[in-house]
């Protein structure tokens, strides 16, 4: 009797690589859409991110941006500015037409 079960030996680590594939891809993608809405939104809003540490401490995390022994908080927030690359936030905005900072 042959087994028609219909599987071949290879299909089930291609469904897994498959997997992992979207995951890998799902999470940056997620990621980096989400440091663009929030260089985005601080832009927009005049949002200082040095003003509240706790969220400046944790931006630096998800950047994966490192505090050095002499930073002060500007320099650091400073450096999560360039990770977010408001410049080039302020520059497409500009570009559009559309006011950078709302009133």
């Amino acid at each position: 009797m042959s087994n028609n079960s219909g599987s071949r030996p290879g299909r089930g680590l291609a469904i897994v690589v498959l997997a992992v594939f979207f995951h890998y891809a799902c999470a940056y993608l997620s990621r980096k859409t989400f440091l663009e809405l929030l260089g985005y939104l601080v832009v927009r809003y005049r949002f200082r991110i040095e003003d509240d540490q706790a969220l400046l401490k944790q931006l630096g995390e998800i950047m994966g941006v490192r505090r050095a022994e002499d930073d002060t908080v500007e320099t650091y927030a400073h450096r999560i500015e360039e990770g977010l690359r408001l410049d080039r936030v302020r520059e497409r905005l500009a570009k559009r037409g559309q006011p950078v900072e709302l009133d």
